[in-house]
């Protein structure tokens, strides 16, 4: 398969970096999401080329969209310093350095697709993506939502992004 092409076979294909380890797929890793007439296909873009087969009737609902996320992060008291020194002397490079002490405030905004389904044993799982390529994102979900018969509904998609995002934070099980 290319870089930008879809898998050999499949309807439509794009890779995401899986966000959760789920058996042989490891979390960051690249994985192509394929989609055939009557599956879903998984495999790993590097290394074990092993895949993994989800059929669109254990498919309960999908999102596709963004999560917005605070991240702490330190402040440079080096280039405040810097930059304060270049503007006001001594003094400001002063300054410029103690405004630079402690962290601060950065919000990340991935996109995200998620998939939730019923694992053989009856168990609901999601398996989440972060959409880093931007290419085909958009154009696979809604491929998928339309082989699986579920409609876009926004109440439905905030339940699962609710309850899929999640999947970071460890289960009261």
């Amino acid at each position: 398969m290319g870089f930008f092409k879809s898998k050999k076979g499949s309807i439509i294909s794009d890779y995401f970096s899986i966000e959760t380890d789920l058996s042989q797929f490891k979390k960051g890793n690249a994985v192509d999401v394929a989609l055939f007439p009557d599956h879903l296909e998984l495999q790993n873009a590097i290394g074990n080329k092993k895949t993994a087969t989800l059929a669109y009737s254990q498919i309960t609902d999908i999102f596709y969209g963004s999560k917005t996320q605070l991240q702490l992060k330190e402040k440079s008291p080096i280039a405040r310093a810097f930059a304060g020194g270049l503007l006001f002397g001594s003094t400001g490079a002063f300054v410029g350095a103690l405004s630079g002490l402690g962290k601060k405030e950065k919000k990340v905004r991935k996109i995200v697709f998620i998939i939730s389904y019923v694992t053989a044993d009856g168990q609901e799982a999601c398996l989440p993506f972060e959409d880093t390529r931007l290419y085909k994102g958009p154009k696979v979900a809604a491929k998928l939502r339309e082989l699986c018969g579920i409609e876009r509904v926004q109440k439905q998609a905030a339940a699962v992004s609710v309850t899929c995002l999640l999947y970071t934070s460890p289960s009261p099980r």
